[in-house]
């Protein structure tokens, strides 16, 4: 029963959405408990029907940037989207928990440090029915061809064809593994 009534409250806040966003969303889509979607004057964004947006999501589409969701994206509880420049996500795509992806970085200057206002920017964009594990960092300047799989806890940066399983290894020491 719970399960209904936590559905049917995400249907019925994507629907406020769409009302006060008719240009921005294409169709239904369930954004659930706590999501933060911010979009600032000047912004393009693209939601297309069938979006699942989970618990806790946070994203944020800056004044020049642009983001396109496709159909059936699933974005996982405690995602982070912040988009600067163009962020593309491909119908079908699934992010699991914990997924941030970042359009941008600050600037940084080793004798003045970190520029908190300005920003080098670069698209990210993440083809059709690709699977991006829990914990997994995106970077600007990347580009996920379609039907991709993302281990958990990877950083990525730079281009990735279709088809790719993509597993950072690491040494990990368990002590009295069995």
């Amino acid at each position: 029963m719970f399960k209904i009534v936590r559905n049917v409250y995400a249907y019925f806040k994507g629907l406020v959405f769409r009302l006060i966003h008719p240009l921005s969303v294409k169709g239904i889509i369930r954004l659930f408990n706590g999501v933060s979607l911010r979009m600032y004057k000047g912004c393009s964004v693209s939601i297309s029907k069938g979006v699942k947006v989970d618990q806790h999501a946070v994203i944020a589409v800056q004044k020049k940037g642009s983001l396109m969701i496709g159909k059936n994206v699933g974005i996982g509880p405690f995602n982070y989207i912040v988009c600067h420049k163009m962020i593309s996500i491909g119908e079908g795509t699934i992010l699991g928990p914990g997924v941030y992806i970042y359009d941008h970085d600050h600037i940084f200057d080793e004798k003045t440090g970190v520029d908190p206002h300005n920003y080098k920017c670069d698209n990210v964009i993440i083809g059709k029915n690709c699977w991006i594990g829990a914990n997994t960092i995106i970077l600007k300047g990347t580009i996920i061809g379609d039907n991709c799989l993302v281990a958990a806890g990877s950083v990525l940066k730079g281009n990735y064809p279709r088809g790719s399983k993509i597993i950072q290894k690491r040494n990990i020491n368990i002590a009295n593994e069995r």
